[in-house]
């Protein structure tokens, strides 16, 4: 029988429906398809972005080792290189040193350099000995803040008396005594061998011995300690300026010894060089004379009073007696104020505050001091330095 129109209807129906559900499957198996094409490729890419970067850490690591390789080697070549052009150099100027005669200084230098090392190496293997020393007592006497060893250490006070110095109540000893003559050095001795420097602290009240030292004492000597370092301090910074003073005098005086009369007539500056060399060394007081009134003249002209030629002149009227005491005493104080001005000028223009040094400190020691060593006139030289001292 032929199918009713229901039916037909139905039928249509279902297939409409089943088309659409086989799309719908198949729009879906192709968007499980790409995701999953998705993920794969990420993973693949993540797998490959990792093996890509530890290769290239590999790669960083490998280049900076090559660096750090390199740059050993060329740093080793350049030190070599600059070893063996300095030793070159060294043996250059080592060579031309000896042949130049200077024999002598490379081996007082060279002396002197052994000598420091030795004394080094002595006093560092002293010290040394001694803190041994120290650290043995300490370890076999018996331990003194015990009071079953206060009888012990009472009987060492006693051996060792007199104390090697004292402080308030404390008192510092030194085993086996502190022997003061080398006769009762050599006949005590402590364990069979001469040293005695251990030393070791007590009250002189309750007798209570300590290896320790007292607060009060460390920081007496910490005090005296630092003392003493600035005191070298300051004894280093004199000398050096004594040193100094003395290279400019005798430049001065090589300068001034060197000189021509036609060029002082260029120079003021030489010429009162050159007339204070005529005074103090060759004692020509006529020619200083006639020196000294050019310069004198020149001061007047300038209408500014410098302590050097009032100085000077004040000196040269002392020694000739040409010159009352009267005006001798105002050229001197005319130089004292002169010579305070130049202190204050310098101070203002190098912003030196320490700065006491006279202007005429160059002169003494060049011409004064000189002079005064030399074998020849000695009466006239300490002379002259006398004077210089008393004005």
């Amino acid at each position: 029988s032929l199918p009713s129109r229901v039916q037909m209807e139905y039928e249509r129906q279902r297939q409409v429906e089943e088309e659409k559900l086989k799309t719908l499957l198949t729009e879906r198996s192709k968007l499980v398809e790409e995701r999953c094409a998705t993920k794969l490729q990420a993973r693949w890419r993540i797998l490959k972005a990792a093996k890509y970067e530890l290769q290239r850490r590999r790669e960083g690591a490998a280049a900076n080792r090559i660096k750090r390789r390199f740059q050993y080697f060329i740093e080793k070549k350049k030190e070599r290189s600059a070893t063996m052009i300095q030793s070159l150099f060294r043996m250059a100027f080592a060579i031309n040193d000896y042949r130049s005669f200077k024999r002598e200084r490379l081996w007082w230098f060279r002396a002197s350099r052994i000598l420091a090392t030795t004394a080094q190496r002595l006093w560092r293997g002293f010290k040394g000995r001694s803190r041994y020393r120290r650290v043995y007592e300490m370890a076999t006497c018996p331990d003194p803040s015990k009071a079953k060893n206060v009888a012990f250490w009472e009987k060492c006070q006693a051996d060792s008396y007199p104390p090697k110095r004292q402080l308030g109540i404390y008192a510092e000893y030194t085993l086996s005594g502190h022997p003061i003559t080398w006769t009762e050095r050599n006949l005590t001795k402590r364990h069979g061998v001469f040293f005695r420097d251990v030393s070791f602290y007590a009250n002189t009240i309750t007798k209570r011995a300590s290896w320790e030292k007292p607060k009060g004492w460390t920081f007496k000597d910490q005090r005296e300690y630092y003392v003493l370092r600035v005191q070298t301090f300051w004894r280093a910074r004199a000398v050096r300026k004594r040193i100094r003073l003395l290279v400019k005098a005798q430049t001065l005086l090589e300068r001034a010894n060197s000189e021509e009369l036609e060029k002082t007539k260029m120079d003021i500056t030489t010429l009162c060089n050159y007339t204070l060399h005529v005074h103090i060394v060759t004692h020509d007081y006529d020619r200083a004379r006639d020196l000294y009134g050019r310069i004198l003249e020149y001061m007047d002209n300038r209408g500014v009073d410098n302590a050097f030629v009032l100085y000077s002149y004040a000196i040269f009227g002392a020694v000739t007696n040409e010159e009352d005491w009267q005006d001798i005493n105002d050229f001197v104080q005319r130089a004292r104020l002169a010579d305070d001005r130049w202190k204050k000028r310098k101070k203002l223009n190098h912003n030196d505050q320490s700065s006491t040094r006279s202007s005429y400190d160059i002169a003494t020691a060049s011409f004064f001091l000189q002079a005064v060593r030399s074998e020849e006139d000695v009466g006239e030289n300490w002379h002259n330095y006398a004077v210089c001292q008393m004005l």
